[in-house]
C-alpha cells in the first residue's frame, strides 16, 4: 500500500512517497498543486508539459486545461520526484513523454506533442534529451 503525504515545511509543497516507488510505475498518482484557495489534486499522467512564466510554473494538462502556479519549473520538477517521463528541453519547458508525437531535427530542434504544441529543444539540452528519450524508449 503507498502513502503519500503532503510537506507543507517545504516551499515546494511536495508529495513525498514513503516507499520510495517512482510515479511511473503508478499512473494514477496525483501531486498537489498549490493554489490561491488551497490545493488542487491532478494526476501526474495527465501534465502534458511545463512552462517555466519567470517565479511561476503554467501546467498545461492533455484536456488542454492550464494552470498557472506560484512555483518555479525547477520546484515543479522536484514535486514530481524524479519521474522518468518529465525532461527538462529548454531552459523553460519540461515535457511528458507520454505525449511526444514528434522530434524534428535541427541545430536544437523542437518538439510537437499530442496537444498540438511547438516547443523547443535547446542545443544545450539536446544530448540529454536524446539520452533520456533512448532510456524511456528503450
Amino acid at each position: 500500500m503507498k502513502v503519500l503525504s503532503i510537506s507543507t515545511d517545504q516551499p515546494t509543497m511536495q508529495l513525498v512517497a514513503k516507499n520510495q516507488a517512482t510515479t511511473s510505475s503508478n499512473p494514477k498518482q496525483k501531486i498537489a498543486i498549490p493554489t490561491m484557495e488551497g490545493f488542487t489534486f491532478e494526476r501526474v499522467d495527465q501534465i502534458s508539459c511545463m512552462e517555466a512564466q519567470g517565479n511561476y510554473t503554467l501546467i498545461h494538462f492533455a484536456d488542454g486545461r492550464k494552470q498557472l502556479v506560484c512555483r518555479t519549473l525547477r520546484d515543479m520538477e522536484k514535486t514530481l520526484l524524479k519521474d522518468a517521463r518529465f525532461v527538462r528541453v529548454h531552459r523553460s519547458h519540461t515535457v511528458n513523454l507520454d505525449y511526444l508525437q514528434r522530434y524534428v531535427k535541427g541545430k536544437g530542434g523542437y518538439l510537437v506533442l499530442e496537444t498540438g504544441m511547438n516547443i523547443s529543444v535547446s542545443s544545450g539540452r539536446k544530448q540529454a534529451f536524446l539520452d533520456a528519450l533512448g532510456l524511456y524508449f528503450g
